[in-house]
């Protein structure tokens, strides 16, 4: 079997390079490792700074880099990440459970990724990655709305507040609790004609809201009554968003604001239904956001322990398609997603209890992708699919290869 030693010290030397050697690290939002943004956890209080709070990293290679900060309390925050060249960023926001409450792609204009939420006290995770998953440096930074920004930002994606004043479409003419069951209730105009929705719960309920056309390209915004932003998302599921409200939404009035970041006049469907947490965790496996347990729950073909170098011609549909692998001993292991006819390989890695290891998508400005990591012995899951999701179809040759250290 090949060895390994050359090529996994490069690889580790990368990585050793954006985890932020200088400032601390720690663990939160769920458990999650990073690093407190303004050096320590006293310095990256975002409440009390009289600016914004930045760090410049190297994004490491199909990895996130996630900055850690905390409000002592309640406060406007505007978290932003930018890429050197023009390079285009993702960034996600966590709160200290864990839930994902933002995620952004262009908002800061020029690939560059922003987004502003009311925040309530308590410890934030802003995770920042490549679009593509190659390595890139980058400036983050988490301030105060009444901050300097770091970025420009994208007019199509600013949403104003809608508050209890702002002209809004009602969704449903009473109030919604009762639609909410199956395919809730939709409407469809474009963003530029009815940029705000406006709905009513006469008690408690956890909801999901989408917002759909991929040539519209829409934000999705959710606002209470007062005008506070409650969520936002941008490319959920392909250029697609959506919010999800695990924690039930009190009774009263609330508002939707869409934009779109392509073509304004193009129709958006925009949706509320019931929050429904076993389709969310099986459209996350379709999109390759977290692994399915291997219990058989969910389809993952076991490919057994690996042994040198195995191929096969994957056929994808849309969802993500699941394979799990044995590996008997410490090495490196590749996966390589290679695009036949007008396919896009993506490759998303996972280990036995589901923290994803590595994603990629395009590799060295190819279509192709290539995922490299360093593996111990135990049951790995990996994914393979095209970005975008649903309706992408194709065949992905897949080929794995297993290296073990030089003796």
């Amino acid at each position: 079997m090949p060895s390994f030693k050359q090529t996994f010290a490069t690889a580790t030397a990368i990585t050793l390079l954006g985890s932020g050697a200088a400032f601390a690290q720690a663990t939160a939002c769920g458990g999650l490792n990073g690093q407190w943004i303004g050096g320590n956890a006293a310095a990256s209080d975002i409440a009390v700074a009289s600016t914004g709070v930045e760090q410049l990293t190297l994004l490491p290679l199909n990895t996130d880099y996630v900055s850690l900060f905390t409000l002592s309390a309640p406060a406007s925050v505007r978290v932003e990440a930018t890429g050197q060249n023009g390079g285009d960023t993702v960034i996600e926001l966590r709160n200290d459970t864990g839930e994902m409450i933002l995620e952004d792609d262009d908002s800061g204009g020029n690939g560059a990724s922003r987004g502003e939420m009311d925040l309530a006290a308590g410890t934030y995770c802003l995770s920042t990655r490549s679009f593509g998953g190659d390595v890139m440096m980058a400036q983050v930074r988490v301030g105060l709305t009444e901050h300097e920004p770091l970025t420009a930002g994208n007019p199509n994606t600013e949403s104003a507040r809608c508050n209890r004043d702002t002209p809004a479409r009602a969704l449903g003419d009473a109030a919604l609790n009762a639609m909410l069951a199956g395919d809730g209730i939709s409407a469809s105009n474009n963003a530029t004609n009815v940029p705000f929705y406006r709905f009513t719960l006469d008690e408690a309920s956890p909801l999901s809201l989408t917002a759909t056309n991929e040539d519209a390209d829409p934000v999705l915004y959710l606002f209470d009554n007062d005008g506070t932003l409650l969520a936002e998302n941008d490319d959920f599921d392909g250029l697609s968003s959506r919010i999800d409200m695990a924690e039930p939404l009190p009774a009263g009035n609330y508002c939707i604001g869409i934009r779109a970041l392509s073509n304004a006049d193009a129709p958006i469907e925009v949706s509320v239904f019931e929050y429904d947490e076993e389709a969310i965790m099986t459209a996350m496996f379709d999109k390759g956001d977290a692994s399915p347990t291997l219990d058989g729950s969910h389809p993952v073909e076991n490919l057994g322990a690996l042994e040198g170098r195995t191929r096969l011609d994957v056929r994808t549909t849309g969802p993500a398609v699941w394979y799990a692998i044995d590996v008997e001993e410490a090495g490196l292991l590749l996966i390589e997603g290679i695009a036949v006819a007008d396919t896009d390989p993506m490759i998303v890695l996972f280990d036995d209890v589901g923290r994803e290891i590595q994603r990629n998508d395009d590799n060295a400005g190819s279509l192709d992708s290539l995922v490299a990591a360093r593996v111990f012995p135990g049951q790995y899951a990996f994914a393979v699919m095209q970005p975008g999701g649903s309706g992408k179809t194709g065949t992905i040759r897949v080929v794995i290869e297993r290296y073990v250290p030089a003796d």
